[in-house]
């Protein structure tokens, strides 16, 4: 079993992606310390890191990189984020305003597909379980993302996104109305590529699944607070 890890390493855990989310490449000792004028030595955060390392929270792309996240990582980051924010009371109004008015009077998915797309910066998905429909917005999002320089990677995703609605089909008897679910890297089921995650809900009212697929390097933060925003405005 895995050590507990301290406070210490879940913040340096929160600094790594927040700090390789801003400038897309891996992250050293020196860059935490300066970005976020910490007091710890250099030393202490590289030891500190080095732990994280050794327990697959963090991976080294080549020995005199800096770190990134693992999937063990995002997926530690992201149960905390769904603690701290889908059991919040609170409620962000100008946010819930904005989807209201693309739920009502008339609801078109077209529409807030657009805003959840541009929203989390990511491909925004719409699945009508009902008509056997899909609508997707937002690829620039998708195509702009820097890590995807293998041309297989392109190839793959190509061939996935021809057959979304198959995979979306697939999954909606795996997935449980109003319970958001997080697919990352090699368990996304809807694309090959490990670079991707896929973030959304079953929606029975509707009779749809709603979601995004997002670089896996993304702002889970907003993400979930959008998605608990709009379950909360649809029931």
């Amino acid at each position: 079993m895995s050590p507990q890890l301290s406070q210490r390493q879940k913040q340096l855990l929160y600094y790594v992606a927040e700090v390789q989310i801003a400038d897309l490449e891996p992250v050293g000792s020196q860059k935490i310390k300066d970005r976020y004028d910490l007091d710890w030595s250099s030393a202490t955060i590289r030891r500190e890191l080095n732990a994280l390392l050794k327990e697959n929270y963090l991976e080294q792309p080549h020995t005199s990189s800096g770190r990134i996240l693992s999937d063990r990582g995002w997926r530690f980051i992201i149960s905390d984020l769904v603690n701290q924010i889908l059991r919040k009371e609170e409620k962000d109004e100008p946010l819930a305003e904005k989807l209201v008015s693309y739920l009502e009077p008339k609801f078109c998915p077209n529409n807030l597909i657009d805003f959840i797309a541009s929203k989390c910066r990511s491909l925004g998905l719409w699945y009508s379980f009902r008509d056997d429909i899909i609508f997707t917005s937002g690829l620039k999002y998708i195509l702009k993302d820097e890590f995807l320089d293998d041309l297989n990677d392109w190839e793959a995703i190509g061939r996935d996104f021809d057959s979304l609605d198959k995979k979306l089909r697939a999954i909606k008897d795996k997935m449980d109305d109003r319970n958001i679910r997080i697919y990352l890297g090699k368990q996304n089921p809807l694309v090959s590529s490990p670079y991707f995650a896929f973030i959304g809900f079953k929606c029975e009212p509707l009779e749809s699944i709603i979601g995004i697929l997002s670089p896996k390097m993304t702002d889970y933060k907003n993400h979930l607070k959008l998605f608990r925003t709009l379950m909360d405005e649809i029931y």
